[in-house]
């Protein structure tokens, strides 16, 4: 079960069908594949959101997601952050280095 403020981490042999809004994440690692069910709008907030080496996926070329997808990024101004390169660093950030 999620709880607001977990740090979750989606292995590489997973494929998730989100089809409700998570609570609130800490860290969200994307390693697999999420997939966004077009049956309703889906609200994300987290602090930090790196899709690495996995995929978000929200409607295709041939079938566009017709609801609402946010996605909200929060921080604190002062707090210790989270480092991708030593030329990346930031309280609240959204990395892709897979496929949005």
């Amino acid at each position: 079960m999620l709880s607001d403020g977990d740090n979750v981490t989606i292995p590489c042999e997973w494929t998730v069908l989100m089809d409700m809004n998570p609570a609130r994440i800490a860290y969200f690692e994307i390693n697999g594949d999420i997939i966004i069910e077009d049956k309703r709008d889906i609200y994300i907030v987290a602090e930090n959101i790196w899709i690495k080496g996995g995929s978000l996926k929200a409607g295709s070329a041939e079938a566009a997601f017709t609801h609402s997808l946010k996605i909200q990024l929060n921080g604190v101004q002062n707090a210790t952050g989270f480092t991708v390169s030593p030329d990346l660093t930031g309280n609240k950030m959204f990395v892709v280095t897979g496929r949005l």
